[in-house]
């Protein structure tokens, strides 16, 4: 299943507590960098949902598939 894209302004209030999100221009260079996958359109960002700062995206998908296994 594709993951579906996010508002990078949700994904932020998602992941980090209040105060603490970096800046906009951070997370359009990890998008740049590859670290966090998502797209740019216009001048809007988007996250893809199963996304998660700080946690290579094998092991987030390693996770989501033992979970899906789980079930």
């Amino acid at each position: 299943m594709t993951p579906k894209l996010m508002k990078v302004r949700d994904w932020l209030s998602r992941e980090f507590v209040e105060g603490s999100a970096p800046s906009l221009e951070t997370i359009r260079r990890l998008m740049d960098n590859g670290e966090i996958q998502g797209r740019i359109v216009g001048k809007k960002m988007y996250v893809f949902e199963d996304q998660r700062f700080g946690v290579s995206q094998n092991v987030s998908n390693a996770v989501d598939k033992l979970i899906r296994m789980s079930c």
